[in-house]
């Protein structure tokens, strides 16, 4: 059977980049103001909207559980962590980057598994009562919902088991451990990836922002976002107050600035992070987050250190970039890899 139809209106694009310290910040989080982050299926005519909230820690134990039925589906949700899902016609959803508008009408909203129909496993759990995906929208799983595989930008042939004896999603840790650049669905759009302790993949990517920057004319700072595991590898890079703990793990999933501890302070076991990895424009200062998604959760389980991002419309000049047919379109000459979804 089909999904029902569900309506819910999309917030703001992902310019805005929440960098936030201090006290105040962290009432800002607790408010659990949502971000838009997309994650696109090929299909021309639609687009992911996604509102960020990070997943719950029962879908996040869930995905890493070999015995749960959802172990490392990239996209299990319930009624504790949605809505987060919702479909745009690509017109939409690009019309509405230009413009910079904070939010769509909820008319433009769709469900986001009409493309796909449920498995009577995902409508049990949908018509249980005492489930925590009760009546959720986006119950889904490996055999009836969305999928996330990866593939090279210059179209050659590729399987996931050249990097790894998993899934696509893990081949990811192994494409950015190898030095290569990686685009990958993210807070407001598409974002560049590259592992922020790799120091020639590091100034590759703030190339690709130099080179955008010559082409438009605009003039962008260098503030890549660092992507960490958990709490624990953030305070081993980074000098964290508890304000500052609390507000990385609020359920908004922002991005907060830290201050970086000097090489010899951070823990010798970890990567060394390159002083590439920093802001520009705040010398001494990292902007961190933590995967806000189970989709993040996953991908991050190998990394030892952090992942350096970069919206992925800064090397295009345009509007971010919300479907995976016009990342393959636009990002083919940037990137090695795309993790796409659909």
């Amino acid at each position: 059977m089909k999904r029902p139809r569900w309506h819910h209106a999309v917030p703001q694009p992902a310019d805005g980049t929440m960098a936030v310290r201090g006290q105040q910040a962290l009432q800002a989080g607790k408010a659990d103001a949502p971000e838009a982050a997309p994650s696109q299926p090929v299909t021309e005519s639609i687009a992911w909207a996604v509102l960020q909230r990070a997943s719950c820690p029962a879908c996040r134990q869930e995905v890493i559980d070999p015995h749960e039925r959802r172990y490392r589906y990239p996209f299990a949700d319930c009624n504790q962590c949605q809505p987060r899902f919702s479909l745009l016609s690509a017109g939409q959803a690009q019309a509405s980057a230009a413009a910079g508008d904070d939010a769509v009408t909820e008319t433009a909203a769709h469900a986001a598994t009409d493309a796909h129909t449920e498995c009577a496993a995902c409508a049990a759990e949908r018509s249980d009562a005492d489930s925590r995906r009760y009546q959720a929208p986006l119950a889904c799983c490996h055999a009836c919902g969305p999928r996330a595989w990866l593939e090279r930008a210059d179209g050659r042939a590729y399987t996931a088991e050249m990097h790894s004896m998993l899934d696509d999603v893990d081949a990811v840790c192994t494409v950015l451990q190898h030095g290569h650049l990686l685009a990958l669905p993210g807070t407001g759009g598409f974002f560049l990836a590259c592992d922020a302790g790799n120091a020639q993949a590091l100034m590759r990517l703030r190339g690709v922002l130099a080179q955008a920057g010559a082409a438009t004319g605009a003039r962008f700072a260098w503030r890549p976002w660092l992507m960490m595991r958990d709490i624990g590898i953030v305070r081993r890079y980074c000098r964290v107050s508890a304000a500052e703990e609390a507000l990385l793990q609020a359920a908004s999933a922002p991005v907060v600035m830290l201050r970086r501890r000097g090489q010899q302070q951070a823990a010798s076991s970890l990567p060394e992070l390159p002083a590439e990895a920093g802001d520009v424009l705040c010398p001494g200062m990292v902007h961190c987050m933590l995967p806000g998604h189970v989709l993040h959760v996953l991908l991050m389980r190998r990394m030892q250190g952090p992942v350096a991002l970069l919206p992925a419309h800064a090397a295009t000049g345009g509007p971010p970039i919300c479907s995976s047919r016009a990342a393959r379109e636009l990002l083919r000459d940037v990137v090695d890899y795309l993790l796409l979804v659909g």
